[in-house]
């Protein structure tokens, strides 16, 4: 679908447009007197390009043309309110008979009517010139032969305008009376006939009711205050009406075709009866005004005589019509664009787009509609049809208010967003589409209801969701503002009334996929529900309907249940007002501390080898303190995570009043702690870590504001909780609003009390959505609670075994425990304490700590290897370590891994008993005697021979993910491992050398369970090649051979390179504990499962 702007661009200005909206009469007849144009409106090329001739405006001018070619004289009031058109009409009908505009517009006039008709005006508003004398000098204009209109009109008509001013003379015709003015113009038209023309007279006086009230008032407030001018004042008012009388009294009984036609809006009549009612106690001032009014009355019954009961100058516009001048007013079809074309292809497209998200019926519905008034979307279609209604807008000015609006929107859209699809609400301001203004008595309170809606829209955090509440907000408001007193308090049950200002998701789908991109309007869609639930949430004016099945949205001046949601958080705001309080009012409101209760951080091998300490800001920054709270851990070789709270009031006034930075805090900590390195105080540093919180107020202020918006709502479905409460206060609510404008009285008892109970049925249905509403905004604050309570701690302290110090890593960077929060749905946060535990887990993966114990065995293994590859330990040919000198030295990371605990370490030294580490000229075995509490190594020399596989050079690991540990007091008698060809030895560890490891150590583990492995088969098996190698009753001696690692080297290799695994089968004597296998072989053991294992995945 091609974008709006490529199809449309503005007519003119909206500045301009503006302006032109209130069109001066006066201003017209000046230019045409002076030769002088003052206004665009002056032009008649131009007044038929802004001229939409509608079906009312062509009858009307038909009407005119049609009195003007039969005998006789009618008249009377153009009457309608502010912004209908009547000053555009007057200049139109203006134009059309001194000029040819009649044939750019397409309206016939016959050529006599036109050459013959004699057309006058003035424009009583005028402040300038006088109307009798503007009529003078048009009809001295007639007589000026040079003058346009004299060339074409009839030459007769124009002969008879000179011979009767002759005879006035030029210096009193511009003095006459509005009797004298009437018989002037009775005496042209006399003398027309009598040169053989048809008197034809069309007089058009545009501004009565305004020039009437301004100097009736002028007249009240002299007449008030004694002013002997003020009867001066009086007969300038009344000589209008007079001239209007004697012009009938010269016309009615002579052959002669006339209209005469006067503007007056319904606001100007209803200024003059006012002022007459306030001076009803004083009769000489209300008969007079008063009598202004009746007498127009009269006047223009005897000009209706001859139009038999129907009205000449009737022009009524319907919402239909308004749209289509507005467009036409406003909007200009760029050079080559088929208007036709378009419209298809649009409908066509958004019909087809819509199908595929199951809104084809709702298209449907407003097929016709899109399709007429494109390129206007529904939302500004809705709005603009309401402004012509004064029932829902008592301040409209009709057609007017709507070119003004679709303008304002059309000027947006093709300035700023010239790639929308359409025009639309989204296109104005939340205050462009509620025009509160226009609301009469209702203005006060609908403008609190936009206020608490933006404030609503401000609140929303989310830049994506925030910008569609507001759109939402715009639509909702364009469809649902309404001065109608059934609609607004008494909360109609009609379903034409609920679905005319209501509205579905659906429309605003539709809505979306008129003005966005088809990939953001389904963006926004996704968006929709969550931005709508905070929009009610928040501004508690958004009120639920329901048809059908239908759920429809209106915004109503009516609180809804959610403004004691909004009280409720608001409260809660004020307790933190003063940041003093944040640390107490954290704490005691014991949301935030039940996070941190009841944690245990259990990594397998390890599950209880971390303990989480809690320490004060001021136990952390003091050396001794801090010592004497790791101690115990320290004793026990456990990492101890020592945690400062993040309601600590210390660090709170260190940094969040004094600002002190998080990094001169954390740095501050570091130093503390690598000054207990020094000493000794800290001896074993790798199993230190501290977790400090950010509290900076740019940071922590997210948090409070989650926390308050929490706690609000958790008293909120506390209220909700009492009904009957709930249920009282509506109705109050509801009462007062109702006495206070005056819409029911309290004797309407039965439509009061039927209203109430309606009420009542309704409120229930609220307090249940208010409910599960409040739930989940509980969850979804949990959740965000939770996951910046934990980002408050972005820096983890620990010691660096690269650097031998202590220093700061930022986690923040890392996706620890983020992804978590989306699988709870939990409203406390005591119920978070699982995600807690990993988060803290996931820290410890990042300082790099281990469990694997085989891991551990290797890097102790290399680092012998090193040694004797070194010369370090060349010459020795046995070596006796210290079982705990061993065990410490792992702690301390000595062989370059650091364990998590002490129990990790202890079983990796205990599986180095009968591992090899095999050199070019010896073999080092080695021997752990664990009653004699030493570890032995003893130096083989070999002769050397070749290679049959020599092992590559770079270390591969398997990559594969433990499996879920089984129950312990399972056992297992039969082992199957697998070797899978997805191994990359040239990243990971030799996998044959990890693999034969893993191998000895086994042989330990059984042995320590009083079992022996009876067989072990090596296997594999392709499309065209099947190996098998079976060694029986094999010992740890065995897998060192030359020639047996050689045979398995080679059949694992080549099942590696033709990408197909490798399995091994290991049969014991007597059945052991599965878990001792698995922590051993790790990713290679493949458990069996049973045949109702499939079918728990």
């Amino acid at each position: 679908m091609r974008p709006v702007g490529s199809i449309f661009t503005l007519k003119t200005s909206i500045e301009d447009l503006e302006r032109e909206l209130v069109p001066s009469f006066d201003l017209v007849l000046d230019s045409w007197v002076s030769d002088v144009r003052r206004t665009s409106f002056a032009d008649p090329e131009y007044v038929a390009e802004v001229t939409y001739v509608t079906a009312p405006l062509k009858a009307f001018i038909e009407r005119v043309v049609e009195r003007l070619d039969t005998l006789g004289l009618v008249g009377g009031p153009l009457e309608r309110s502010f912004g209908f058109g009547k000053t555009h009409a007057l200049i139109v009908l203006w134009h059309l008979f001194t000029s040819n505009m009649h044939r750019r517009l397409g309206i016939r006039i016959p050529e006599r009517v036109l050459r013959e008709t004699l057309v006058l005006a003035f424009d009583y508003s005028s402040t300038r010139v006088k109307p009798f004398v503007r009529v003078v000098e048009e009809l001295m204009k007639y007589a000026d032969l040079q003058h346009p209109i004299a060339q074409m009109k009839d030459p007769m008509l124009i002969r008879a305008i000179n011979e009767v001013l002759r005879r006035y003379g030029e210096q009193r015709l511009y003095t006459l009376s509005g009797r004298e003015v009437a018989e002037l113009i009775a005496e042209i038209l006399e003398k027309y006939r009598e040169l053989g023309g048809t008197s034809r007279l069309l007089l058009l006086v545009d501004e009565l009711g305004y020039g009437l009230a301004s100097r009736a008032r002028e007249f009240v407030e002299r007449a008030s205050k004694g002013d002997a001018e003020a009867d001066k004042v009086y007969i300038e008012a009344n000589e209008v009406i007079n001239f209007l009388s004697y012009l009938y009294a010269n016309l009615h009984n002579r052959y002669v075709c006339a209209v005469i036609v006067w503007a007056m809006a319904e606001q100007d009549r209803k200024e003059i009866v006012t002022l007459g009612l306030k001076h009803q106690d004083e009769p000489r001032i209300y008969n007079k005004v008063n009598g202004l009014i009746r007498d127009l009355d009269l006047i223009a019954e005897r000009y209706s005589r001859g139009l038999a009961g129907t009205s000449l100058v009737e022009l009524a516009y319907s919402s239909e019509h308004a749209l289509e001048i507005a467009r036409y007013r406003v909007l200009k079809l760029l050079k080559g664009v088929n208007l036709d074309e378009v419209r298809e292809e649009y409908v066509t497209w958004l019909s087809a787009i819509a199908k595929q998200l199951n809104l084809e019926d709702l298209v449907l519905r407003y097929r016709g509609e899109l399709k007429s008034y494109y390129p206007f979307s529904i939302g500004l279609i809705h709005l603009l049809k309401k402004l012509i209604n004064p029932r829902d807008v008592p301040g409209t000015e009709f057609v007017r208010t709507v070119i003004l609006i679709a303008a304002k929107a059309a000027n947006n859209a093709l300035r700023r967003y010239p790639d929308s699809y359409c025009i639309g609400v989204e296109h104005l301001t939340v205050g462009d589409t509620a025009l509160t203004s226009l609301l009469g008595a209702y203005r006060e309170d609908w403008d609190q209801t936009v206020r608490d809606i933006e404030d609503a829209i401000k609140k929303i955090e989310q830049e994506s969701i925030r910008l569609v509440a507001e759109f939402i907000a715009k639509y909702l408001l364009a469809k649902g503002v309404t001065a109608s007193p059934t609609v607004l308090l008494l909360e109609s049950t009609d379903r034409r009334d609920i679905e005319r200002y209501g509205t579905s998701l659906e429309e605003l789908q539709v809505e979306l996929l008129q003005i966005y991109r088809e990939d953001i309007a389904i963006k926004y869609i996704e968006l929709l529900s969550e931005a709508l639930e905070k929009l009610r949430a928040g501004s508690a004016r958004i009120d639920e309907r329901e048809v059908d099945g239908r759920r429809l949205y209106i915004p109503t001046i009516l609180k809804t249940l959610y403004d004691r949601l909004s009280a409720f958080i608001s409260e809660e705001k004020k307790k933190v007002e003063n940041p003093v309080h944040i640390p107490l009012y954290i704490r005691e409101s014991r949301t935030i501390p039940s996070l941190f209760s009841n944690l245990a951080v259990e990594v397998k091998g390890c599950e209880k080898g971390i303990d989480i300490v809690f320490a004060s800001y001021n136990e952390v920054r003091e050396l001794d303190s801090m010592v004497s709270k790791i101690r115990e851990s320290q004793n026990r070789g456990s990492l101890a995570l020592l945690v400062v709270h993040p309601w600590d009031a210390e660090l709170f006034n260190e940094m969040y009043l004094r600002q002190r930075s998080y990094n001169e805090v954390v740095n501050e900590v570091t130093g503390i702690l690598q000054r207990g390195v020094s000493n000794g105080s800290i001896r074993r540093p790798l199993h230190v870590a501290v977790l400090l919180p950010n509290l900076s107020s740019y940071v922590l202020k997210e948090v409070i504001n989650e926390l308050t918006e929490y706690e609000g709502t958790k008293r909120f479905c506390d209220y909700l909780l009492k009904e009957e409460k709930v249920l009282e206060e509506r109705v109050e609510e509801f009462e007062s609003i109702v006495t206070k404008r005056g819409y029911l009285t309290l004797q309407d008892v039965t439509i009061r009390q039927k209203h109430l109970q309606e009420l009542r049925r309704k409120l229930m249905r609220d307090i249940e959505e208010a409910r599960s509403i409040a739930l989940k905004q509980i969850i979804r604050l949990s959740r965000e609670l939770v996951k910046d309570i934990l980002g408050l701690y972005s820096k983890v302290i620990y010691f660096s075994s690269d650097k031998h110090s202590f220093t700061a890593i930022d986690i923040s960077g890392y996706d620890i425990g983020s992804a978590d929060t989306q699988i709870y749905a939990q409203a406390e946060l005591s119920q978070y304490a699982s995600m807690v535990n990993k988060y803290f887990k996931d820290i410890i993966n990042i300082l790099a700590f281990s469990t694997d114990v085989m891991r551990i065995v290797n890097s102790i293994l290399d680092f012998y290897k090193r040694a004797f590859e070194s010369g370090q330990l060349k010459e020795i040919e046995s070596l006796e370590l210290s079982i705990d000198d061993v065990v410490e030295n792992v702690i301390q990371g000595t062989y370059g891994v650091k364990p998590l605990c002490q129990n990790v370490a202890n079983l990796a030294v205990g599986l180095l008993n009968n591992q090899t580490i095999d050199l070019v000229d010896k073999v080092v075995r080695f021997t752990v005697d664990r009653r004699g509490g030493k570890v032995i190594l003893e130096v083989k020399r070999k002769v050397v021979e070749p290679a049959v596989i020599v092992a590559a050079k770079e270390e591969v690991g398997l990559g594969l993910e433990e499996r879920v540990q089984p129950p312990a007091e399972v056992y297992v008698e039969d082992i199957t491992l697998e070797v899978l060809p997805e191994v990359k030895p040239e990243v990971q560890l030799d996998p044959l050398e990890d693999l034969r490891k893993r191998l000895v150590a086994l042989f330990d583990v059984v042995s320590g369970e009083n079992s022996s492995i009876d067989s072990l088969e090596v296997k594999f098996n392709s499309n065209n090649l099947a190996l098998t190698a079976l060694l029986r009753k094999p010992k740890p001696e065995t897998l060192n051979d030359s020639l047996v690692r050689g045979v398995v080297n080679l059949l694992i290799r080549i099942a590696l390179r033709l990408r197909s695994p490798v399995s091994i089968s290991i049969h014991l004597v007597s059945p052991v504990r599965e878990n001792k296998i698995k922590e051993v072989l790790a990713g290679y053991y493949k458990p069996k499962r049973s045949s109702f294992d499939k079918y728990l995945e």
